[in-house]
């Protein structure tokens, strides 16, 4: 699940920025997509997802307290990506001081948005997504790119990092984070594993395995080899 906030009470730049963001996030394969309205700064912890979680904060500096709103999203998540657009209205030191990734230019913000977006997925899709899990005991936020596979082990998953020391361990269906992810970055290849085609180091076809680049060595099941190896040449740079 992709999420994202807006703050903004122009109806019209909503309409528009949210066509965009679906219109763009669907050709880069991003399945799922929950895109928030916010027309009050005290809205700040807003159910289902605070604006920390979200991947993509869209600021209009025409809103009051619109660079308090940026500055406290930007100091309790280091995930998330703020975009400010609009008449500016401040000092660029502080509006700078709340980490922007992009100020998006008038008067065609939609077209502007349009072009960030694609700059921000052209290396590989989905490099922005994270994943959010909500457990009992914890909220489990994982950048989709450094993870290398998933694999389940009864009613619990374990998440393989590039990084080992951000594995993580927890409750959760494989199928519920088959559904999370794009499957331009994810590859079912057994009842068990889910395996990400950024980190892919080579497929053994006589053993039906894939080495992963950590050294890890997944089992393909006969049922996903044909759609494993379809992926691989859509999305991986290997030889097969």
């Amino acid at each position: 699940m992709y999420l994202i906030a807006i703050y903004d009470n122009n109806s019209a730049n909503i309409d528009s920025i949210t066509e965009t963001i679906k219109i763009t996030l669907i050709e880069h394969c991003v399945k799922k997509i929950s895109i928030i309205h916010i027309s009050d700064y005290g809205h700040l912890y807003l159910s289902p997802y605070k604006v920390s979680d979200c991947h993509l904060f869209l600021v209009s500096l025409d809103m009051p307290n619109s660079l308090d709103f940026a500055c406290e999203v930007s100091k309790k998540s280091p995930f998330c990506k703020i975009v400010f657009y609009g008449k500016i209205k401040a000092e660029m030191n502080d509006l700078f001081s709340c980490r922007p990734s992009a100020l998006l230019k008038a008067p065609d913000i939609s077209e502007s948005l349009k072009d960030w977006l694609e700059d921000e997925f052209k290396e590989s899709p989905q490099t922005l997504n994270i994943i959010c899990i909500e457990t009992k005991k914890a909220q489990i936020l994982m950048s989709v790119k450094e993870i290398i596979y998933f694999l389940s082990e009864g009613h619990y998953i374990n998440a393989i990092n590039v990084k080992s020391e951000l594995n993580e361990h927890f409750k959760c269906k494989l199928d519920r984070i088959q559904s999370m992810v794009s499957d331009c970055v994810f590859v079912r290849i057994h009842k068990s594993y889910l395996a990400s085609l950024l980190h892919i180091a080579r497929l053994d076809k006589k053993k039906h395995m894939l080495v992963m680049d950590n050294g890890d060595m997944l089992p393909i099941s006969d049922y996903y080899y044909k759609d494993v190896t379809a992926k691989i040449r859509k999305f991986c740079p290997l030889e097969l």
